[in-house]
C-alpha cells in the first residue's frame, strides 16, 4: 500500500510542477496476494486483504491495473457474471483492469481488455483520451530486448498514425488461439517464439529484414539491429 500511495503522490507533485501534461498512474501487475489454503482456495484473510487493495485503486485513482497470472486467483471470481455483486464497492476498479494474456467464456464471465494499446478516458472532461501501451510483457526463449524494442516501435507507429492495429475481433481470436495452444502443450501462455514473433511485428511496420540485405542472418543470432533497416 505504501508503494501505491507514493506513486500517487509523485503524480500529484508532477502535476503541480508541470501542469497540463497528461499523466497516468498504472499498476503493472502482481498486485494482489495469492496465498491459498490446503484446498487451493484463497485464505479468508488474503481475500479481505485483496478487497482492500482493490478498493484502494479507487481511493488513490489508479487509471489502469494490469492483471498478472497470480492475480487471477482473486480477480477471476469477480469477473463471473453469476456473481451477485462485486465485493467492497469495487465495480469502477473492475472496469480499469486490463490483461493481454487471459480469456474467458463470454457466457459466464466478463473478459478483460486484451489490447496492446488502449485509450484511457482523461480525468478532465476537456482533455483528450490518453493512449497507453504495455511492452515487454512476454516470455521468450531468447533475448527479450529485441522483442521489447520492436513492440515499442510498433506502438510508436500506431500512436503516430503510420500503422493500425488489427480489428478487435481478430486480436481476441489470436489471443484465444495462443492460449489454447499453450494449454495443449502445457506451456506458458505468455511465451512467444522469438523469430516468428519478431518477424510478425516487423512486417506490420515495414521493418522485416531481408536475407539479401542482411546475409549474416544465415550465420549469426538475431539482434535488435537486424530490424533497424
Amino acid at each position: 500500500m505504501g508503494g501505491l500511495a507514493r506513486r500517487v503522490s509523485y503524480e500529484k507533485l508532477f502535476k503541480e510542477k508541470v501542469g497540463g501534461i497528461p499523466s497516468l498512474v498504472v499498476d503493472s501487475g502482481n498486485s494482489f496476494a495469492s496465498e491459498t489454503n490446503a484446498h487451493g482456495a484463497l485464505r479468508p484473510d488474503v481475500q479481505v486483504k485483496d478487497d482492500w487493495i482493490l478498493n484502494s485503486y479507487d481511493d488513490f485513482k489508479v487509471d489502469v491495473i494490469n492483471v498478472a497470472a497470480p492475480d487471477l486467483r482473486y480477480v477471476g471470481p469477480l469477473l463471473t457474471k453469476r456473481e451477485p455483486g462485486v465485493r467492497g464497492g469495487t465495480q469502477s476498479a473492475i472496469h480499469r483492469l486490463v490483461s493481454a494474456n487471459t480469456t474467458g467464456d463470454p457466457a459466464t464471465a466478463t473478459s478483460l481488455q486484451p489490447f496492446i494499446i488502449r485509450e484511457v478516458p482523461a480525468r478532465a472532461a476537456s482533455a483528450r483520451p490518453v493512449r497507453l501501451a504495455f511492452v515487454g510483457l512476454t516470455r521468450v526463449s531468447g533475448p527479450v530486448f529485441p522483442v521489447a524494442e520492436l513492440q515499442a516501435r510498433w506502438v510508436a507507429e500506431v500512436f503516430a498514425g503510420r500503422a493500425t492495429l488489427p480489428p478487435s475481433a481478430e486480436m481476441r481470436l489470436e489471443i484465444e488461439s495462443r492460449i489454447r495452444r499453450a494449454h495443449a502443450a502445457g506451456d506458458d501462455q505468455m511465451r512467444v517464439e522469438l523469430l516468428p514473433y519478431l518477424d510478425d511485428i516487423a512486417s506490420r511496420i515495414g521493418a522485416k529484414p531481408s536475407v539479401l540485405r542482411h546475409p549474416r542472418l544465415l550465420l549469426s543470432p538475431v539482434s535488435a539491429r537486424d530490424y533497424r533497416g
